[in-house]
């Protein structure tokens, strides 16, 4: 029977230092051949770096009995934990989270409280992104994890003096993201549609039965997203609650590498993607 346990070096790995902040150093899992390629994967909502990396790389099989470290043995492995803070849908329990919300079942109520935490979350998370591009080519990088509080919302667009005539929707959600994740200033005319996100793939998993956040949210988000011109491949499982498909979304996942950028002989081989966002929710 294959061995699928964790290989000797799954510990903690200082990719920065956090002393100040106070938060964990990301649990790394290095690669089992030539490191090629990175993936960094985000916990979900009052979890952790290190305990979801080890029961994610534990249990997610494909159908062929293989784990992701086997299937993927170029792929660094990248679990950051979010910062621990006052949850407000949670009556104010101190837990690890991305962002704060104030319910589950409406995820964009008092959206004002998610500013902060989108805005510090995601300065921690461009940090590793820059760290991680000082070793392997940004195409080679993969940003994911699980989703506690995706919707389908309408795109609050915003208009100054500066970019007046620009009727880009795409441009104008990339404009608006970068100001509530207060990011340096850029003129939208100026921004070419080819030198943003959008030629990122995404995969979008949910579970029918989760009984944690409903389905619907991620179907909008990846309406939502699909509007604007972006990759998104949506995918929703009948039978599955709130977690991972093992072995169905595993397989889907390692599809959806494949599909976008086929391997060079097989499994095993060095690959070659392009920055992809996978989301199982």
């Amino acid at each position: 029977m294959e061995d699928l346990s964790l290989p000797t070096d799954a510990k903690p790995h200082s990719l920065s230092s956090n002393k100040r902040t106070g938060r964990p150093d990301p649990f790394v899992i290095q690669p089992r051949a030539k490191h090629t390629h990175t993936a960094i994967l985000l916990h979900g909502l009052g979890n952790g770096g290190e305990k979801f990396g080890v029961e994610f790389l534990e249990s997610a099989i494909s159908s062929t009995g293989a784990g992701l470290a086997d299937s993927l043995p170029g792929m660094k492995f990248v679990f950051p934990t979010a910062q621990k803070c006052r949850s407000t849908a949670f009556r104010r329990a101190l837990i690890n989270q991305w962002f704060n919300l104030a319910s589950l079942e409406d995820p964009v109520e008092r959206t004002d409280l998610q500013v902060n935490g989108l805005g510090e979350s995601a300065r921690y998370v461009r940090s590793i992104l820059s760290q991680e591009v000082e070793i392997v080519p940004p195409q080679n990088i993969i940003l994911g994890g699980t989703e506690d509080g995706e919707t389908e919302t309408s795109l609050v667009t915003f208009c100054d003096d500066e970019d007046e005539g620009n009727n880009d929707a795409f441009l104008q959600a990339v404009g608006l993201a970068r100001d509530v994740l207060s990011m340096e200033e850029t003129n939208p005319t100026s921004m070419a549609r080819n030198h943003t996100c959008l030629g990122t793939p995404i995969f979008l998993g949910h579970g029918e039965k989760d009984e944690k956040i409903n389905y619907k949210f991620g179907e909008g988000a990846a309406k939502t997203l699909a509007s604007l011109g972006l990759d998104i491949a949506w995918k929703c499982y009948p039978e599955l609650g709130h977690w991972y498909g093992v072995p169905d979304e595993i397989d889907d996942i390692l599809g959806f590498l494949q599909t976008r950028w086929p391997w060079a002989k097989s499994m095993n081989d060095s690959f070659s993607i392009i920055t992809s966002l996978l989301v199982y929710l």
